[in-house]
């Protein structure tokens, strides 16, 4: 029988980005207080270069 080969974990630098838009996150909450234009929900979008956030109210999840 043979060992399997133990692959290496991706280094820091083979996965960082190199400029804006490169690597994007983005979180779909709710808010446990309505808002006073009605919205439920709000969607995080967060550039992991330039950790600019931009963030939207919804009031239906499906408009995600």
């Amino acid at each position: 029988m043979e060992k399997k080969h133990k692959g290496s974990f991706l280094t820091e630098k083979s996965w960082r980005e190199n400029k804006i838009l490169d690597i994007i996150h983005s979180d779909l909450c709710t808010v446990d207080i309505l808002t006073y234009s009605g919205s439920r929900y709000f969607i995080a979008f967060i550039d992991h270069f330039s950790r600019k956030t931009c963030v939207y109210f919804l009031k239906q999840k499906s408009k995600a």
